[in-house]
């Protein structure tokens, strides 16, 4: 069955195309919303609140438009940010030095695993990441990113910088504990 085929039977309700577009999305959904929820058991509740909604708008979408990837992962991301502006995530932002120690940012990231990557990406504060991950995994605009959070075009730029200053420093820290020599303390 192509996926032409599976949006069409969704578009009619039928329970055997839905369950092949979710085994069709699912992987990739569940890890869009991993990115945006610090907590396992959040994303999974977006998740399911994605697949709700995606059988709910089915009909909306278009494949001549877009692929049912990009429109599921959007529906995806559209949760996770409502949820965190609901949690006022965005409201309490952490200042960081602004003098930050210049680094070979290509050495670091080499050394870094994908996994280890979006571990590190977890610990920004909300703001941070949501906006680090708008702008440089989703390629929104910083005009598109304020029209979505509801905060300024430099708002969003003065908060990606601050997210790649505070990854920076936490790649710094986990490297700096990874090259030390066994046995001596940090």
């Amino acid at each position: 069955m192509s996926i032409q085929q599976i949006i069409q039977g969704c578009k009619a309700k039928d329970r055997k195309c839905q369950q092949a577009l979710y085994l069709h999305t699912a992987e990739d959904l569940m890890r869009v919303a991993l990115r945006y929820m610090k907590h396992k058991d959040e994303a999974k509740d977006i998740f399911q609140e994605a697949y709700i909604k995606i059988f709910q708008k089915i009909h909306q979408f278009d494949t001549a438009k877009g692929s049912i990837g990009a429109w599921t992962s959007t529906i995806v991301t559209n949760l996770a940010i409502e949820k965190l502006r609901r949690k006022k995530a965005f409201t309490s932002v952490q200042e960081l030095p602004t003098a930050l120690h210049p680094v070979s940012e290509q050495n670091i990231l080499s050394d870094l695993a994908a996994d280890e990557l979006l571990t590190i990406v977890n610990q920004l504060p909300d703001s941070y990441r949501v906006i680090f991950l708008l702008y440089i995994v989703e390629g929104y605009s910083h005009k598109e990113i304020a029209t979505r959070m509801n905060i300024t075009e430099s708002t969003s730029r003065s908060q990606l910088v601050r997210a790649k200053a505070k990854l920076r420093s936490l790649i710094q820290k986990k490297s700096n504990v990874n090259t030390q020599p066994y046995g001596e303390a940090k």
